[in-house]
């Protein structure tokens, strides 16, 4: 069995490598998917789930993570600042 990869284009399947020279015109292919990977219906049900997850946080927690986050930026500027001066 010999493989070679190939991809569709304006509804036709075009091969995205050299032929074997073996196959003739109007053989018999088998062609398999490979698939995207990603399942949109599991991609949605993770996406609710995240979303159920985050409204179970209290506002109190969402509020100290964004406190937080500003010190880290305010923190980092600082700190680039000093490097900058130091040069």
């Amino acid at each position: 069995m010999t493989t070679i990869r190939a991809g569709l284009k304006h509804g036709a399947i075009q091969p995205l490598e050299e032929l074997p020279r073996v196959w003739h015109e109007g053989q018999s292919l088998s062609i398999e998917d490979e698939g995207t990977g990603v399942d949109a219906e599991e991609v949605m049900a993770w996406a609710r789930e995240i979303e159920e997850a985050a409204n179970r946080i209290p506002e109190s927690e969402h509020q100290r993570f964004l406190d937080a986050l500003a010190n880290h930026k305010r923190e980092a500027k600082e700190f680039m600042r000093r490097m900058m001066d130091s040069t």
